[in-house]
């Protein structure tokens, strides 16, 4: 084995092991796994029922357990997966097509979002709803980032692949 390659193996081991010990990470990967099943269940049963509601109460305080410790909960939007600092922390167990929260967001336009402290029950319950056409009249037809924006939540932010293309 070539010095570079017992180089590589190492990093490797040391990014590995930085990711399995890093807590942020760990609470980010909890809360996106909470928002799926939350968002599943709301699809399925609708938001009044007991479930819901109660993977509903479960994920907003997963939230705010995670937004005190680290004041945001930032993560990127890949088309298959949902990613922070180079480490997939969300990504469907089987291929859900539109139905994965990662998919459906990218579809959408959105590249990231950002949930700051200070997030509600109340605008948590509109991203999940932005999510999936909501209850709104006429906010089936609008995407996601229109549903968001039409809001004007100042503890969700999204960057668009249109702000990603004139960036860059």
């Amino acid at each position: 084995m070539s010095d570079l390659q017992k180089a590589q193996e190492m990093m490797a081991a040391v990014i590995a092991t930085k990711a399995a010990d890093d807590p942020e990470i760990s609470s980010l990967k909890r809360v996106l796994k909470l928002l799926d099943k939350t968002a599943k269940s709301n699809r399925t049963y609708g938001s009044t029922n007991p479930v819901a509601q109660k993977f509903f109460q479960q994920l907003f305080d997963e939230i705010s357990t995670h937004l005190s410790s680290y004041a945001k909960l930032t993560f990127l939007v890949q088309r298959s997966a949902l990613v922070c600092r180079d480490q997939v922390v969300y990504q469907p167990e089987s291929d859900s097509g539109g139905e994965s929260i990662a998919f459906k967001l990218y579809a959408d336009g959105v590249r990231e979002v950002v949930l700051l402290q200070g997030l509600t029950q109340e605008e948590l319950s509109y991203f999940l709803d932005s999510l999936w056409g909501g209850n709104e009249p006429g906010a089936e037809d609008d995407d996601i980032v229109t549903r968001l924006w039409s809001k004007n939540l100042s503890t969700v932010t999204l960057v668009t692949a249109e702000e990603v293309a004139k960036a860059s």
